[in-house]
């Protein structure tokens, strides 16, 4: 199946600022004004840095970076720096369980304790009333689970190289809040287990599963769920601002490890690689990681659990929002030290992503995203036969 070209197929380390532009010189105004709108925001607490992008199915559209990498190093932000991105990881897990039920691997419905027989540790998992969790159910938070085991230190720190013993050893401490099925509560550990039930069902590695079959296939090349020689000269320094004080320190400690959480929030990459992604999400590579009928199934017709008033919802390993007449799909994500936020408009085919090495922020991350995604909703071309949400 052929690639769509992308504007850094060739130029994977540049400024794509000039690069697609140049074929809509009708949106240079909208940009501007965009360009006005973050700098604004970014002046309210100008600490660190911030690294704005618009992506298309063509590829990386235009980004923008504000203040620094390093402060401290006077080093610019730029579409290159390395940051992380928290829970947008969840996206990539997500990704991971789709392609192993396109390939016939899994079913959504099959029970996660075929695979994961640990998961009759779990606090309450004995009770004969509850239904076997399913691999949907974690995909969706309607597993039932709580939020976070209990909060012990040893399951919050940790190689990357350690963290599935880690989540071992923290499913007795692990408790269900609700029945499976019967609600949607957010859990951060749910998508650690969904990650080493896939791992164990492939018998490959989370970490090496998606580096091969996700990552490498889409170029990114300086992503990654640890600190590797490629990206340790572009990684942002993390800056945790608190009561009026900023903390480099917690950031610091971060790039140790975080225990069992890396299927759920461990990755680092930058505004050029995660483009990509972006443009994956759009339909922007037909082929190359899923079938298009497969992508517009996960998409357009998942069983997405919508709040009362229908305007926020979660699908398999994405938000969703509701403003107006958009619907964005996507990811938030933070870890000390850093925010991040990827929403697409698929009915517009163009997605906006936001990437920060600041965490504690006094404005919205994910409203600003949000707004610039709204600003783009009639970017051209317009297809009447891409379907809505």
């Amino acid at each position: 199946m052929e690639k769509t070209k992308n504007f850094l197929d060739e130029n994977h380390d540049v400024e794509p600022d000039a690069g697609q532009v140049a074929l809509f010189p009708e949106i240079s105004h909208t940009l501007a004004q965009i360009d006005e709108l973050v700098a604004a925001r970014f002046a309210l607490d100008s600490a660190g840095g911030l690294t704005v992008g618009i992506v298309a199915k063509q590829g990386l559209l235009w980004a923008k970076s504000y203040g620094y990498a390093n402060q401290e190093q006077s080093r610019q932000a730029s579409s290159q720096t390395v940051y992380r991105i928290g829970s947008i990881t969840k996206m990539f897990t997500a990704l991971f369980l789709t392609q192993l039920v396109e390939k016939g691997v899994v079913r959504l419905s099959d029970p996660v304790e075929m695979y994961l027989p640990e998961m009759k540790e779990i606090q309450g998992a004995k009770d004969n009333r509850f239904s076997p969790v399913t691999f949907g159910q974690l995909a969706t938070h309607t597993a039932g689970l709580d939020r976070e085991p209990a909060l012990l230190p040893q399951f919050f720190t940790g190689a990357v190289a350690e963290w599935e013993q880690t989540l071992l050893m923290a499913l007795p401490h692990t408790k269900f809040v609700y029945e499976p099925g019967t609600c949607c509560f957010y859990s951060n550990i749910g998508y650690a287990i969904l990650g080493v039930a896939l791992s164990r069902a492939c018998k490959q590695p989370y970490v090496e599963y998606v580096q091969h079959h996700i990552l490498s296939p889409l170029g990114m090349r300086h992503t990654a769920f640890h600190l590797t020689s490629e990206i340790m000269p572009y990684l942002a320094k993390g800056y945790f601002l608190k009561q009026g004080t900023i903390d480099t320190e917690t950031a610091e400690k971060e790039h140790q490890g975080r225990g069992y959480k890396v299927p759920n929030g461990a990755l680092y990459t930058s505004m050029n690689d995660l483009s990509r992604f972006a443009q994956f999400l759009l339909g922007g590579q037909p082929g190359l990681l899923l079938s298009p009928h497969t992508i517009q199934e996960h998409f357009e017709h998942p069983a997405i659990q919508m709040n009362s008033a229908l305007s926020e919802g979660y699908g398999r390993g994405f938000q969703v929002f509701r403003r107006g007449d958009m619907v964005a799909v996507g990811h938030g994500g933070a870890v000390l030290g850093y925010e991040a936020s990827l929403f697409a408009n698929r009915r517009s085919e163009v997605a906006v992503m936001i990437l920060s090495n600041v965490f504690g922020r006094t404005w919205s991350m994910k409203d600003l995203c949000l707004h610039i995604l709204s600003r783009m909703s009639d970017f051209p071309p317009h297809k009447e036969e891409v379907l809505p949400m």
